[in-house]
């Protein structure tokens, strides 16, 4: 995606390329023991200049013109030497054109710019890895990632009134740069600025708007595009959305002033206020009822086209009435002073659902008489696939798919099926017994041990010791572990 805005905006094109270009004279060997050096004669601290790569992820490139930022003076005085040594005119003539590209005005502008911008881009791709962050999550920081990049951040290039919430990089250095200058070094200006550095520092600010304008065209409608986005999800952020069920109905979350509006303080400088101007956006209201029972209908209706789950999918009707008695519940404890410490974020329009989910699927008084809602709920929050999920399943199948156990993939496959999405054994009983009844049939089995009265274990190798165990020290361990539905297990323990 971020190759496709390189190729629109013509600043943006090979800028990796070329800002590798110079790392590479000096990232290894002498010249970066000479490097070193310079740097130490300088009074600096030299980043290391390896990091640099090529990456799919915005956050891994941020930080590679980052760090070459952070070494310019360096880079540029070890360069300079380079080619005062070089006798091969065609390498003296790559390391003059590297030398004149580094002292750019309008180059550094862009640079440090597009450090800025690409911070936006981080903030919503890094949540979007997240594990608990949900599909309609997702969908609405990326759509308020690319309202801050359409109006806030154009807007401040418009003006030149650069915040420093938004635009912590390049506004540190505005004041330099609007003269041309920068670390004691003179910039050279573009010809069609002439002698003006400010006309140079305008047409850099007016590049950066441009890549804005395209990061809003092709990057977002790579992701948020009406072919990229099914509408059933539509359907799901408007009923199963804890954050607004917490929420009296046609209750909006409390106004947060956008930090792009505040006026840039001492304070705002900091790595604190930096870090705050991360993209949140606010929580609708809560629906009216009939909102919620229309969405309800239509997600209903969705799981029942596909004939898969329809003798475990609730009626609609005992939807409707679970959804309401659970959103009962969670208004509720909403005004709980311990519910309202857990959720505080939720409460004032941020945070993540799966923080109420937590409680929800593990405290009775919330899932006690609501459990096909949530069989709905659970499956809603399934119909995607998140890289840090997939890989952790994938660990739990590599645990069943082991060598030594010779299974067929079809039975390990089961194995792990229940592995990840049913209780734990040492809690289901009664799921076991149901499993051996099946197994054996008519047939009686008996070497199951049902009580869990004391019993004296073998010496404790751990601690040295006699130590008694009520079954013994793997279960007993395994005992205090949760199951990840816990109504699943024998007593909704």
């Amino acid at each position: 995606m971020l190759n496709d805005t390189r190729k629109e905006e013509k600043f943006y094109t090979g800028m990796a390329e070329k800002v590798s270009r110079v790392v590479q004279k000096v990232r290894w060997g002498k010249n970066y023991e000479h490097a070193r050096e310079v740097a130490a004669n300088l009074g600096l601290v030299l980043a290391n200049p390896g990091h640099v790569c090529e990456t799919r992820f915005a956050s891994s490139e941020r930080k590679v013109y980052k760090v070459f930022l952070g070494n310019w003076l360096t880079l540029l005085t070890v360069v300079v030497k380079l080619k005062e040594k070089e006798t091969d005119q065609g390498e003296k003539k790559i390391l003059g054109n590297l030398i004149t590209m580094m002292v750019q005005q309008v180059w550094l502008i862009q640079l440090m710019g597009l450090v800025d911008i690409l911070r936006v881009m981080k903030d919503v791709s890094l949540f979007c890895q997240t594990v608990n962050a949900l599909e309609w999550e997702k969908l609405e920081r990326m759509h308020a990632a690319q309202r801050r990049i359409k109006e806030t951040l154009v807007t401040q290039l418009e003006s030149g009134e650069l915040q420093t919430v938004d635009f912590p990089f390049l506004s540190q250095h505005a004041a330099d740069l609007k003269r041309a200058v920068w670390h004691g070094k003179t910039l050279k200006l573009l010809p069609a600025a002439g002698s003006d550095a400010a006309v140079g520092f305008k047409h850099g600010l007016n590049n950066l708007k441009s890549l804005c304008l395209s990061i809003s065209n092709n990057w977002f409608s790579r992701m948020l595009g009406p072919s990229k986005v099914p509408k059933i999800f539509a359907d799901m952020a408007g009923c199963l959305d804890l954050r607004k069920l917490i929420r009296p109905v046609a209750s909006a979350a409390p106004t947060v002033v956008a930090p792009a509006t505040a006026a840039p303080s001492a304070a705002a400088t900091s790595t604190a206020a930096t870090a705050a101007a991360v993209v949140t956006p606010t929580v609708a209201a809560s629906p009216s009822p009939a909102v919620e029972a229309a969405h309800l209908r239509k997600l209903h209706e969705w799981y029942s086209s596909f004939n898969v789950i329809n003798e475990l999918l609730p009626s609609v009707e005992a939807l409707l009435e679970q959804h309401v008695l659970l959103r009962a519940r969670l208004e509720a404890a909403a005004k709980d002073p311990a519910y309202q410490t857990k959720w505080a974020a939720e409460l004032a329009g941020g945070g993540v659902g799966t923080t109420i989910m937590r409680n929800v699927v593990t405290e009775e008084r919330f899932y006690k008489g609501a459990e096909g809602w949530l069989f709905v709920f659970n499956h809603s929050i399934l119909k995607t696939s998140n890289e840090a999920l997939v890989e952790s399943m994938g660990g739990v199948l590599d645990r069943h798919a082991t060598g030594g156990r010779h299974l067929q993939q079809p039975d390990y496959a089961k194995e792990a099926f229940i592995h990840w999405n049913g209780p734990r054994p040492h809690k289901a009983e009664r799921l076991l017994a149901a499993a051996l009844d099946r197994h054996f049939g008519k047939k009686p089995w008996h070497f199951t041990k049902a009580d869990r009265g004391r019993r004296a274990g073998s010496v404790d190798r751990a601690w040295g010791q006699h130590k008694e165990f009520k079954v013994s020290k793997v279960v007993d361990r395994l005992a205090g572990e949760s199951s990840r539905v816990p109504f699943l297990a024998d007593g909704g323990k």
